[in-house]
């Protein structure tokens, strides 16, 4: 919300230049135009949804539109989203997620750690900050009915399935639908046709 700023008052009857006195009230009136505007510059600006918060909405309709052939941790009914490395998405998304059913199931939030069953999750986030360890990541966990998701270069082509990418200064996504095949993972087509790009399986 914002304060709308009044007319300049203006006196019909007085003619002629005027002086830096009388013109008091229109410079106010200038000054108050300006403070508007920026201020709603700022008010747009901060409404703006930050690139990890986008992400962070994304990795929770990802669990909307992907079939998993089995469940991946049998010692819960949630979809596990995994988070490994230090990201903000991994800060919010336990906020985001909260009270929200995928499929008649409540999401789950666990951080990994390298030792960690990495597998044990629907859905796993590999940070930038694990960039060096993605290839390992993603080779000891091949096969396994697990979405991989990152935002690095190359991570498709190390093995992962789906890549933030940033057009336009906006998040958005390719897919590597061969792998997403090898671990046994059906991908909904409205998933596919929101895609920047969608690496087909043969």
């Amino acid at each position: 919300m914002f304060l709308a700023a009044p007319y300049p008052p203006t006196n019909p009857r007085k003619r002629g230049p005027v002086n830096c006195a009388t013109n008091r009230p229109l410079r106010r009136w200038v000054w108050h135009m300006a403070a508007c505007v920026i201020l709603l510059a700022w008010t747009v600006e901060a409404n703006q949804p930050k690139d990890y918060e986008r992400k962070a909405v994304f990795l929770f309709n990802f669990a909307k539109f992907v079939d998993w052939p089995e469940a991946p941790s049998p010692n819960t009914n949630a979809i596990v989203i995994g988070i490994f490395g230090d990201d903000a998405v991994g800060e919010i998304l336990p906020a985001l997620v909260k009270g929200h059913m995928v499929k008649g199931r409540p999401i789950e939030i666990r951080k990994y750690r390298a030792r960690d069953e990495l597998w044990t999750c629907h859905i796993l986030f590999i940070s930038r900050s694990e960039a060096k360890q993605s290839t390992k990541v993603l080779q000891n966990i091949a096969r396994r009915p697990v979405l991989t998701v990152g935002d690095q270069e190359n991570f498709l082509s190390q093995g992962g399935m789906i890549d933030f990418v940033m057009v336009d200064q906006t998040v958005r996504f390719d897919i590597n639908l061969r792998n997403a095949d090898k671990a046994g993972l059906k991908l909904s087509s409205k998933l596919l046709s929101v895609a920047r790009s969608v690496q087909k399986k043969s």
